[in-house]
This record gives C-alpha cells, sequence and structure tokens, in this order.
C-alpha cells in the first residue's frame, strides 16, 4: 500500500513533505532491520476486515529512517481502514529517542545507586515503608549481623520514625 496523506507530526518525523512520500510504501520510511517484520504484519493486516489492528509491540523496538540517514527508534500502531471502498492502513509512528534515553539513565543511575548502598561502610536498609519490612541490606549491615548472627532480610523495623505520608 503506498502513502496518501503524510501528517505534520510525520513530515517532521521523516524529514518529507506529503508530495515526495506520496507514492512511496511504508518500507521507504523503515530501516532495513525493520522490514522484514513488518512487511509480513503489513500484508496481513491488509486481508483483516477494516477496523482491525496491528498490535503495538511493546518489546520490539522498530527502526524508521529519517531523510538525512539517521535512524529512529519507533513504537509504531498499525490500522486497517476503508473510505470509499479502497483500503488502506492508518500508520501512528511515534519517535521513542527519548524514552530510550531516559530509560537508559535511570538503569545507569540505579546502578551508581547499588555500587553507593551495597559498598558504603555505613549501615544502609531499604525498608517498605508500611510494614517496615527490610528489603535489602547493604554489606556493612550484614557484616554486623553475621557477627551478631541476625539475618536482616527476617527483621521488620519498627523503632523508625518514618515520616507522615504526602497526600
Amino acid at each position: 500500500m503506498q502513502v496518501a496523506y503524510l501528517n505534520p507530526a510525520a513530515k517532521g518525523l521523516f524529514g518529507y513533505s506529503t508530495a515526495e512520500a506520496a507514492s512511496q510504501t511504508l518500507d521507504f520510511f523503515l530501516h532495513a532491520t525493520s522490514l522484514g517484520f513488518y512487511q509480513v504484519h503489513i500484508a496481513g493486516l491488509a486481508q483483516k476486515e477494516p477496523g482491525t489492528s496491528f498490535p503495538r509491540m511493546e518489546n520490539r523496538l522498530i527502526f524508521g529512517k529519517h531523510r538525512d540517514g539517521h535512524i529512529i527508534p519507533l513504537d509504531m500502531s498499525l490500522t486497517r481502514r476503508e473510505w470509499r471502498g479502497q483500503p488502506f492502513l492508518v500508520c501512528i509512528p511515534r519517535d521513542i529517542s527519548n524514552q530510550i534515553a531516559y530509560q537508559q539513565a535511570l538503569r545507569e543511575n540505579e546502578l551508581q545507586f547499588r555500587a553507593v548502598f551495597m559498598e558504603h561502610s555505613t549501615v544502609m536498609l531499604l525498608v517498605e515503608p508500611q510494614s517496615g519490612q527490610i528489603i535489602e541490606a547493604n554489606s556493612a549491615e550484614r557484616q554486623a549481623h553475621t557477627i551478631k548472627g541476625a539475618s536482616s532480610q527476617s527483621r521488620i523495623v519498627s523503632r523508625l520514625q518514618l515520616p507522615p505520608r504526602v497526600k
């Protein structure tokens, strides 16, 4: 199926005008690593009833390509529609570059926190605020309780004054 319309957001995402995109297929906008996967699903979806959607692929990265050649990680939904008796697909691509960058930064931040938490010489605990159950203890706490013979994982923190919950 060929592109019939490119909205302003898609023009900005891919860098093409409607005139340049007209008569192109979706393959034109996809990076080679995503072509085979989407070709199979587009062909199958084209045979379905109007209103049928191709589910978003939560764990599958789809890559598009911008006019200048840079690769764009996408979240994309496809729905088969019919207009004036002719089938067409509505494709809604969304650039998830920022989301991927935020997730990577979060993973790096967590690794840094874990390294500081686990190796710090001061006893540190991660505590479930409602129950007081110790979720995790750092190595200094484990060392201190190995000497005393108590397991931190089975204890409950009850004497700590926890701040009131913010509503």
